[in-house]
């Protein structure tokens, strides 16, 4: 997590002279003088690089710039506001001593950060080091953070551990997605030009990294080399949850077509099977009516028992009172499971879109399919492109989007070829 953001208060008073059209007004409204509104603007315009308003005897007139910006911050305080909706009806009041500065987006960068930080991380040192802050400093920002709400945040557990509250939970993930529409209006203020700029952050899921993935971002790089790609590997749940929170923008190649997170929806992309690999001229490539036996006898490279690969053999295999056979390998890496067969007389399962390209060359070889594994084998795979149904996309998000359709489009045409 990094404080690499614009000052949210100097965002909070470019929303206000937005609406407003006049810093008199904004300086009135938020009990600040004339200057201090004036020379927040300008930090902020200096920070981002471009003009904001243009100064008329009739006040202020937000340029394109402001206008874009501007509604991404209306829409951060939105979620905030749901934050304000669910304190109140816990705590009956909506303001502490200081008063509710959070809910505009009036606050601290630092206090956001170490407040998210905190609730991931459980332990003010810890917090202190990834954001490279002393601890007094963190401790300092929880309570003036406290301070402002009038209620605590955080529960001690043992061995110093800090425990959120269910409404700091729930703050959490309001203040995680207000900060995905300011990363959005980022991306969008960059890509005004006509460049699309900004950052991606997408989930790879296994099947993805050797197909989709790859050439997605090849042709990403050529079409807008401003753009970045930020490749998350984390377990399909821990991705999940972090479309929901918009850390993610998307998960690529997910088997699962039914998200448990709401909001979150699985577009399907490519429909592809499984085959059972190994290296050419392997002794069971020669067999014209192979036994099952034989293959279960033989060693195998499988992926870990929590992937829905693994699971699917599991479950067909036990269906049929088959035991599965011991991997000699466990790797759901699929240029490992290649390097591995390549050098052993090893079996694994794949998706023929992971190693067309291996077979085409005469290194691997689909192995024949028994009679009694037909049924696993035939069984259609969907790859998936998850992400938020809810979220508008900047344009930086909506050019990996309409990618990966034209990518898998040209996939499914290939193995369409390949029979």
């Amino acid at each position: 997590m990094k404080l690499t953001y614009p000052n949210f208060r100097n965002l909070s008073r470019m929303l206000r002279i937005n609406d407003l059209g006049s810093v008199t007004d904004v300086a009135e409204a938020v009990g600040r003088s004339q200057q201090t509104i004036s020379h927040s603007v300008q930090a902020l315009e200096g920070e981002l690089g471009v003009r904001l308003f243009e100064r008329t005897s009739l006040g202020a007139r937000p340029t394109r710039e402001a206008v874009v910006l501007g509604e991404r911050v209306r829409s951060a305080i939105v979620h905030l506001s749901k934050a304000r909706a669910i304190f109140c009806s816990r705590y009956g009041s909506a303001s502490g001593p200081t008063g509710p500065r959070i809910w505009d987006f009036n606050i601290s960068n630092q206090h956001v950060f170490v407040f998210l930080s905190l609730c991931e991380l459980h332990e003010s040192r810890r917090v202190a080091a990834e954001l490279n802050l002393d601890v007094s400093a963190v401790r300092k920002a929880i309570h003036a953070l406290e301070a402002q709400l009038g209620q605590p945040l955080f529960e001690k557990a043992s061995r110093g551990f800090l425990i959120p509250t269910e409404f700091a939970e729930q703050l959490a993930r309001q203040t995680k997605l207000a900060l995905a529409e300011i990363r959005a209006g980022l991306g969008e203020l960059a890509s005004l030009g006509g460049t699309i700029q900004g950052e991606v952050v997408v989930g790879a899921a296994p099947h993805a990294r050797s197909t989709l993935l790859p050439r997605i971002a090849a042709r990403l790089y050529k079409k807008y080399p401003k753009l970045t790609l930020s490749l998350r590997y984390d377990s399909y749940e821990d991705l999940e949850r972090g479309l929901s929170y918009r850390d993610v923008d998307f998960v690529l190649g997910s088997e699962r077509a039914r998200p448990t997170s709401p909001g979150i929806t699985a577009h399907p992309l490519l429909r592809d099977r499984l085959e059972i690999l190994g290296r050419a001229g392997h002794p069971l490539a020669k067999l014209r009516r192979p036994d099952i036996g034989r293959y279960l006898q033989a060693q195998w490279v499988l992926p870990p028992c929590y992937v829905p690969m693994r699971q699917r053999l599991s479950e067909f295999l036990r269906s049929r009172g088959l035991a599965e056979p011991a991997p000699a390998f466990e790797t759901g890496d699929i240029e490992v499971v290649k390097g591995l067969l390549l050098e052993t007389d090893c079996l694994a399962l794949a998706l023929r879109c992971e190693c067309a390209q291996e077979v085409e060359r005469g290194a691997l070889t689909f192995l024949p399919c028994p009679v009694d594994l037909a049924p696993l084998l035939r069984t259609p795979v969907t790859l998936h492109l998850t992400f938020s149904a809810q979220a508008v996309r900047p344009p930086s998000a909506q050019a990996f989007f309409d990618e990966a359709i034209v990518v898998a489009a040209e996939l499914r045409e290939q193995h369409a070829q390949l029979g």
